[in-house]
């Protein structure tokens, strides 16, 4: 039917300005605890230098994971049996009956943020899908009652295969 991209990852900029911002945040709290508890430097540089690393690390890890060039980490692929995960590490489908609901939120002027709700998490959990969608108001509503009605004739259809295999059972 159509594709969705996921979240865009953040650029180099965004990630050198987080940087600037949480580093001396970060030194700030080693060198209390320096000044405050007695440690010793070598345990502040230590402590230091390994967050940097692990934060190089994430952005080497979250940037590699990218196949597209486009820094959008994941593309979803509507199709009529459910939503198919596309990625460089293989594809995930996840059928319609999976699905308990989906919410259409703003997210901006002419933007959407689409949310897929697996019924194992009904409410509270995280959405299975989070694509941001940027069309007219009537192209999202659309989109959404589209994906609302696939997902409740396949919760219908479950439902009728479940109750036919109770009365052949004689339940």
């Amino acid at each position: 039917m159509f594709v969705l991209e996921g979240w865009r990852l953040p650029d180099a900029r965004t990630w050198v300005r987080a940087g600037v911002i949480y580093s001396p945040v970060a030194l700030l709290g080693l060198l209390i605890l320096r000044f405050e508890f007695g440690w010793s430097w070598r345990i502040v540089a230590t402590i230091f230098a390994a967050a940097v690393l692990v934060a190089a690390a994430l952005y080497w890890y979250v940037h590699r994971r990218d196949d597209t060039g486009s820094r959008a980490l994941v593309r979803y692929l509507i199709t009529e049996d459910g939503v198919a995960r596309v990625g460089s590490r293989g594809g995930r489908i996840y059928l319609w009956r999976n699905f308990s609901h989906l919410m259409l939120l703003p997210d901006g002027e002419g933007a959407w943020r689409l949310h897929l709700y697996p019924n194992w998490w009904r409410l509270f959990g995280p959405p299975i899908v989070n694509a941001r969608l940027e069309c007219p108001d009537q192209e999202a509503e659309a989109v959404r009652d589209e994906i609302q009605r696939r997902i409740n004739a396949a919760l219908r259809a479950e439902a009728e295969d479940k109750a036919q295999d109770d009365h052949e059972r004689g339940w």
